[in-house]
């Protein structure tokens, strides 16, 4: 899929400088060959480039600058308990999982699509979890999961941690600023 993504930006980049005619108007675009287009960004989720590029359209290929500071929640996943038994309920727990999260990679020809049952399942929920800012009621598929701390990325998939919103970080921030002004005003007051 990335080669793809990269093709398409090298032939779309140097028609721009032949300032040839490009861009279409989404709302009359087909959807017929998939979701695919979702994951054809310049970088992945969390700011990292993707591949070598010339914005120039030049040729001249190389790696973008990554964005500085991404902040990524705690290091847990929501995963398949495969000692579990009750099988009867997953079809309609992965549904309701990727109703709510994005679960395109699990498609055909997709960084993920060649995982086994387990891979699979696990990928749904942890993708939930996630985007549910890792809440442990967001992993809770009626007893099929688990949350653990060990990655649970599988070879050329990658099993992502929610990153950090903005706001919380900066709650985070007006927190400790209100402790270090406490901590000062005590000190001071000695």
């Amino acid at each position: 899929m990335i080669f793809l993504t990269q093709k398409f930006y090298d032939g779309l980049l140097k028609k721009l400088v032949a300032k040839k005619e490009t861009l279409i108007d989404k709302n009359q675009k087909s959807i017929a060959p998939g979701h695919f287009e979702r994951h054809w960004g310049l970088f992945y989720y969390d700011g990292k480039p993707k591949f070598p590029i010339d914005l120039s359209g030049k040729g001249n290929d190389k790696m973008l600058i990554a964005a500085k500071g991404v902040q990524y929640m705690s290091p847990r996943w929501c995963v398949f308990n495969e000692e579990n038994k009750n099988l009867s309920m997953i079809a309609d727990e992965i549904s309701y999982a990727c109703s709510s999260a994005a679960c395109t990679s699990l498609g055909y020809g997709s960084s993920c699509s060649k995982m086994d049952i387990d891979g699979n399942v696990s990928y749904a929920f942890n993708m939930y979890f996630q985007m549910q800012d890792q809440g442990d009621y967001a992993c809770n598929f009626n007893g099929l999961t688990m949350i653990v701390k060990t990655n649970a990325s599988r070879e050329s998939c990658l099993f992502p941690l929610q990153l950090v919103r903005a706001g919380e970080r900066l709650e985070l921030a007006y927190e400790v600023s209100i402790i270090a002004g406490l901590m000062l005003a005590f000190f001071s007051l000695m």
